[in-house]
This record gives structure tokens, sequence and C-alpha cells, in this order.
């Protein structure tokens, strides 16, 4: 682990909050899995005649957050970006997103922060293992 993922463990830690042992279980498994393509600054992304972030033209990509969501709710797929919460700068009121509401929004803006700013989600579910 770098010094930024040490630090954010801290910080999570901090908070005191625990995810529920299973769903951990099965988020770490399903970010280490290569199961879901990564993207940024979006829960899902629908690659449609656009270049992905990741450099993955032909495929949808998740944030990590995207990937937790697919697994304990299911995603509500949109085809325009417009229409995709996005974790900057996000109004949270026009969340649609449900089981969202289960993380604490400061948990959010670290690991989405992970994300967007290109660590793995290898790298990311070290930091949910080591943290929740």
């Amino acid at each position: 682990m770098d010094e930024r993922m040490k630090r954010v463990v801290r910080v999570i830690k901090a908070t005191g909050f625990k995810l529920d042992p299973y769903d951990k279980a099965d988020w770490i498994d399903a970010l280490r899995s290569g199961d879901f393509p990564q993207s940024r600054s979006a829960l899902y992304v629908r690659l449609v005649d656009q270049i992905s972030p990741v450099g993955q033209a032909d495929k949808d990509g998740f944030c990590c957050l995207g990937v937790y969501q697919a697994l304990t709710k299911g995603l509500q797929v949109v085809e325009h970006h417009d229409d995709v919460a996005c974790f900057r700068g996000i109004d949270t009121r026009s969340f649609s997103f449900v089981s969202y509401q289960v993380i604490p929004v400061a948990v959010q803006g670290y690991l989405s922060g992970m994300n967007d700013d290109g660590y793995s989600f290898s790298d990311i579910a070290d930091v949910i293992e080591a943290a929740l």
C-alpha cells in the first residue's frame, strides 16, 4: 500500500463505519475478479462510440461504488452519460441509487476519489479489506 492508501484506511477506520461482512466479501471478490471493467466519474458508464478513461472502447465501465451497487441492488442502466450520477460535484438529493445510503458519504468520497485518480480495483479492494 502506498501512503495515500494507508491514509485513506486510517481516515475510513476513524469514521467507525463497518460494512456488512458478507457484502464486504462479495464486493472485494468482485473488484478483484476482473469481471467489471473500470471507468471513472460515474457509477456506471455505457460506452457507446467513445473511448473509456481506461482505454476500453467497446465495454461498459464501473466506478468501484458502481460495482457495489450492481452487487447489492442492481443498476439502472442509462444510455446518456449526463443521466449517470457522478460523484464529483453531485447533488446528493438527486441520488437515485438506494444502496448508497448504506455507505456514509465521506467513505464514498474517499473510495470514489481513489477510483477517479486512477487506483486499480485491486488497490481499492485492499483499502476496503483493511478499513471496512
